[in-house]
């Protein structure tokens, strides 16, 4: 990163700082021990119904079921939803009599229909089957009483608890989707709304068509409309939005310059070597295993390929932001697919020179006639797959297989060949009985080494320093605003309300810088501008790519949203209503559409096929405005409406009415498969909703 080099050349004096710091922490830690209500002897992340989760549970459900995710605050988001969700599981559970005993827990482990939880746990993301052999290992281990890994056993026992969990959640969810019933009229309302359709002539008049000076906003505006839509802007949680600078950080010309030098001297090298595939290997490349199309080539790659002979390299040249180098290690016309049968000989439990002899028995009983390949594999293989077919693999493309055995199939092989190859699982024994050809044209088999175009750290360490300048300069909001008014290459952005445990931030993501920022931010003051500059990392090259300042722009409490607040969010939305009522008064609806429109220099236009579930294209997010079309009778036209993005003035041409229900016990039945569908997250988030909940997330991470 780009302080690396800053913290090298000051080490001593960062020394000096963590000493300074541990000490500090120790202090607080003695005195905040002493403190009864001290936060520093609260274990309790949460409470819920009176129920506490601690600190200490939390951590060791979390290493024990949701470890291992890339961003550490997802899993804890998720680990949270659980830990809430079994605490009113177990509550539910307890007044409904429900449990999972101890044969229907063996069974949702070991059983032939696993818990989801084993699913997850137990299936292998190559075969994309449970690994039927790990359980079982297990079982056998816990029901013969060995002596288990400690932390294994401790996983195993939190992993049973969340097993337990889901059944009883799913018990539940099935009663009350079993308990659902749905009245005719239900059903027919909503086919009217799916299947009621109208056409409409109308004038659309633009926001636009009033000045900003016409509707200058004062604070009566901003408190009409929030008491108009208090629905919308209240809060049940305090929210705060952040204003961020982002510094990217872009590779100068210089950057690239020395990333083309040192690959132009690694083309030099890349023709001249005899071992392609040692050369990218120690150079971050890669040689393909298969022969492929030219099309399966894009951009200059596929330009690039095509004018190169056997041995041949291009470029470097640009592809994706890289620079790259192409090699032409051999080409060939290949099949495409072929259908093969094999033998295997595995050496888990003999040796190769063994393996390999039982496979030349089995090769001469095969050419001297005296046995057939389906009765061999069936009495030999160690391949259970294919074994009881006869060793049949079906038909197969390039790179299905190991690399060897891939080769034996599809270079230079006949139909009806035998071949003998040796792979990580043993020796084969391999029959190719068909060649497909799609095509005969030529296939390549390529080399590439790239080197992507990133920063250097020169450039990372300018950005930074450029981000300092002005953080040091600017230490309130309004510094910065005025600062970057008439800024080229910089702005500030606004976040969207920001919760107190958010870790996702705008198009930023998540991760320790997210999540340190909002930390950040409820704990300071409006109009304060953080004291850190936040970095953020390409994850796949390891380079700082943005770095950001913020300020807390507002806070938002409870309840509906305040006069100042709305002033810094609502703008837009206040503006486009009163000039939408300015429009209003302006339009005499009784003069018709035509001359509305000769008024505003627009044009009357018409919109078919309108209906209430849908809209129409004409009137996408307008659904004031397509209730007015429904509730005009034919001919009539409308006062004026004030939609989401203009002023609208309607004539409904003609209403077509809904289709008939034929089936209603077949609709009545469509109409609940869908409503129970939504059972599984409805149902629980209205628990949680109506939950007394005391979350305590934000003092510990």
């Amino acid at each position: 990163m780009a302080l690396i080099s800053k913290i090298r050349r000051n080490f001593w004096l960062v020394l000096i700082l963590l000493g300074m710091a541990l000490a500090s922490f120790v202090i607080m830690d003695i005195l905040g021990s002493r403190s009864s209500g001290g936060m520093f002897n609260q274990t309790t992340v949460a409470e819920v119904n009176g129920e506490k989760i601690d600190y200490v549970e939390f951590q060791n459900t979390e290493r024990a079921l949701f470890s291992g995710g890339q961003d550490p605050y997802a899993s804890r988001a998720s680990l949270w939803d659980y830990l809430l969700g079994k605490v009113l599981v177990t509550e539910q559970a307890a007044d409904l009599g429900l449990g999972v005993g101890k044969d229907e827990l063996m069974d949702l482990q070991f059983g032939a229909n696993p818990s989801p939880v084993i699913l997850n746990a137990f299936t292998n993301p190559q075969t994309g089957q449970v690994d039927r052999e790990q359980l079982a290992q297990i079982r056998q281990a816990i029901e013969g009483g060995q002596e288990l890994n400690e932390t294994f056993r401790f996983s195993w026992s939190q992993q049973e608890k969340q097993i337990q969990t889901l059944k009883i959640q799913e018990k539940i969810t099935n009663m009350v989707t079993k308990a659902m019933y749905t009245p005719a009229f239900l059903v027919e309302v909503s086919n009217q709304f799916g299947s009621e359709s109208a056409d409409a002539a109308f004038v659309k008049i633009p926001f636009d068509a009033v000045s900003d000076a016409d509707a200058a906003l004062t604070d009566a505006d901003y408190t009409a409309f929030l008491n108009e839509n208090k629905k919308r802007y209240t809060n049940e949680k305090e929210t705060r939005t952040i204003d961020y600078i982002a510094f990217d950080v872009i590779p100068t010309a210089s950057d690239s310059a020395a990333i083309l030098e040192r690959m132009n001297v690694l083309a030099e090298e890349f023709k001249t070597t005899t071992n392609d595939s040692l050369f990218v290997a120690n150079n971050e490349g890669a040689l393909s295993t298969v022969y492929s199309k030219l099309d399966d080539f894009t951009g200059e790659l596929k330009n690039q390929i095509s004018g190169l002979s056997k041995g041949e390299v291009a470029g470097p040249f640009v592809e994706n932001n890289s620079y790259v180098l192409l090699k032409l290690v051999d080409t060939r016309v290949i099949a495409d697919s072929v259908k093969a049968r094999h033998i295997l000989k595995s050496t888990e439990n003999q040796s190769l020179e063994s393996a390999q002899n039982a496979i030349d028995s089995l090769r001469q009983l095969l050419v001297s006639g005296r046995a057939s390949f389906d009765s061999l594999a069936i009495q030999n293989s160690d391949d259970p797959g294919s074994g009881y077919n006869g060793g049949d693999l079906g038909t197969f493309g390039q790179g299905r297989m190991v690399k060897p055995f891939n080769d034996a199939c599809f270079i230079n092989s006949q139909e009806g060949g035998l071949y003998t190859v040796r792979t990580e699982f043993g020796v084969h024994l391999i029959k190719v009985e068909k060649i497909i050809y799609n095509d005969r044209e030529p296939k390549y088999q390529a080399a590439l080494i790239s080197q992507p175009i990133i920063p250097s750290e020169a450039t990372q360490e300018a950005v930074f320093d450029k981000a300092n300048k002005l953080l040091a300069e600017n230490r309130s909001l309004a510094a910065l605003q005025e600062k970057l008014k008439n800024s080229d290459d910089l702005s500030i952005q606004s976040s969207r309300p920001l919760e107190k445990n958010d870790y996702f931030f705008q198009e930023l993501g998540g991760g320790e810088s997210s999540r340190s920022m909002i930390r950040w931010a409820f704990t300071a003051k409006p109009g304060e501008v953080s004291p850190t500059i936040y970095d953020y990392a390409d994850n796949v090259n390891y380079y700082t790519k943005t770095y950001v300042i913020a300020a807390l722009k507002g806070i938002n409490p409870p309840g509906l949203m305040s006069l100042e607040t709305a002033k810094i969010n609502l703008e837009s939305l206040v503006k486009n209503k009163k000039k939408g009522e300015i429009l209003k008064s302006k339009i005499n609806a009784a003069s018709g559409l035509a001359a509305i429109a000769s008024q505003f220099a627009t044009d009357v236009d018409t919109s078919y096929n309108i209906t209430y579930a849908q809209g129409s294209a004409e009137f996408a997010g307008e659904p004031m405005v397509v209730a007015k079309v429904f509730g005009l009778d034919a001919g009539k036209v409308s006062n004026p409406v004030v939609g989401n993005s203009g002023v609208y003035v309607l004539q409904t041409i003609n209403k077509r009415p809904s289709i008939a229900i034929n089936n209603m016990p077949y609709a009545k039945q469509s109409y609940n498969a869908s409503t129970r569908a939504s059972v599984s997250y409805r149902l629980w988030d209205a628990l949680k909703k109506n939950a007394d909940i005391t979350d305590n997330r934000s003092r510990f991470y």
